[in-house]
């Protein structure tokens, strides 16, 4: 009955942890994206007060482009999975290591 708790906690809290990591890579290529179109359809447009406001709208959110961060230590995106499986599964290598030596 514990292992049951122990898995099912576990699990829960990866899958949040996936769904908060991804969610923010969201945010962050939604912003990317809307640049972008601001420069596409600015190449399209004639009226050229309409183009200069895509411009600076462009520029605008370019430089307010959602970040999001752990408390500015490291920038939370797709490559935090990675690394945070990565160093799970290597400690749960030396713990399983650790405990085949007792």
């Amino acid at each position: 009955m514990v292992f049951v708790n122990y898995a099912l906690y576990s699990t829960i809290y990866t899958i949040s942890t996936i769904a908060i990591v991804m969610s923010c890579d969201g945010v962050e290529e939604s912003g990317k994206k809307i640049v972008k179109t601001c420069f596409l359809y600015q190449e399209v447009l004639e009226k050229p007060w309409l183009k200069q406001d895509l411009i600076l709208f462009a520029k605008f959110t370019k430089q307010l482009a959602p970040k999001f961060s752990a408390a500015g230590f490291f920038q939370i995106n797709q490559s935090v999975l990675s690394t945070l499986f990565s160093a799970v599964i290597t400690y749960l290598i030396i713990i399983l290591q650790f405990n085949m030596t007792l």
